[in-house]
């Protein structure tokens, strides 16, 4: 039996200033923004340039948090990158915040200064590649651009998702208050449902949905706004969810984070020519929330 899905309630708000913009060199971020190495956003986006250089060289920040590499070759390094980390400084970042910065922890990994290719949201994780030269990210930068570079999420939703679905609905091109509006299009793709026996709002149970994402596209958290617009929003997802779903995953799961991750990239080898798959699995808390649901991870 289909039941409507509410509207969007109690939404919270991040106020942690986590939006991440691309460099000159950055075509993609996954759930965030996708840029052109042409884009029009280019002057806007210098200031956010000027601190990735800057801060290259500075400490990465918490030495606790620990990056798996996923692969390493002369002119690539990618990583798992946990929730809550930062790609990289941003202006959008509180000059308070003393952040976690994955470029600095990479660099401090592989004992050499390191250049972002593309973003992924401070809440997202998963896979992240960094190139090992100005050239090499310039390369792969290219292929993001082309629309060369496979790249699957996966995501815990609210509500029973369509089995399949094309969201075709255009997004602000940045944060800024009147920002244009840019086409955006992903792919949608329901691998499992669940309901669970928790009254929310005005329905007697919870009910969830494991889905696989695949941006056709990339714009400023697009995947988060596509799954919103298809009311259908991501668990933990404070800018674009639903605050009484996000509680209960806190509460039920002690899983404090956006649910969704990065899930894998395949692309042609700039220079090798060989086909790359990288992956990434869950963290412990989407693995508590997955277990609960009846769920395993989707391998892919």
């Amino acid at each position: 039996m289909t039941r409507p899905e509410p509207p969007i309630e109690g939404l919270e708000r991040e106020s942690d200033g986590d939006l991440d913009l691309a460099s000159d060199l950055a075509v993609d971020l996954g759930g965030g923004l996708e840029v052109d190495l042409a884009s029009d956003l280019a002057s806007d986006l210098a200031s956010d340039l000027a601190s990735d250089l800057a801060s290259a060289d500075e400490p990465a920040g918490d030495a606790g948090v620990e990056l798996t590499i996923l692969h390493l070759d002369d002119e690539y390094v990618a990583v798992d990158k946990p929730a809550g980390v930062l790609v990289h400084r941003t202006g959008l970042a509180a000059a308070s915040d003393p952040g976690v910065y994955a470029l600095q922890l990479v660099r401090d990994r592989v004992g050499a200064r390191v250049f972002p290719i593309h973003r992924l949201d401070r809440p997202t994780s998963g896979v992240l590649i960094f190139g090992r030269s100005p050239e090499a990210a310039s390369r792969l930068a290219a292929a993001f651009a082309a629309r060369a570079v496979d790249k699957r999420y996966v995501a815990i939703v609210r509500g029973y998702a369509p089995e399949a679905a094309i969201v075709d609905h255009p997004v602000p091109a940045n944060e800024r208050a009147g920002a244009p509006l840019r086409e955006a299009t992903s792919e949608l793709r329901r691998l499992a449902i669940a309901e669970l026996p928790v009254a929310v709002g005005r329905y007697s149970s919870a009910r969830y949905s494991l889905v696989e994402l695949h941006p056709r596209t990339g714009r400023w958290h697009q995947l988060r706004r596509h799954c919103a617009h298809l009311r259908h929003p991501i668990v933990g997802d404070t800018n674009y969810g639903d605050g009484a779903h996000n509680r209960l995953f806190r509460g039920r799961f002690e899983c404090h984070r956006l649910g969704l991750v990065a899930a894998s990239l395949a692309f042609t080898h700039p220079y090798s020519g060989e086909r790359i798959v990288l992956r990434a699995g869950p963290d412990a808390a989407l693995l508590r929330a997955l277990d609960g649901l009846g769920w395993a991870w989707p391998d892919g």
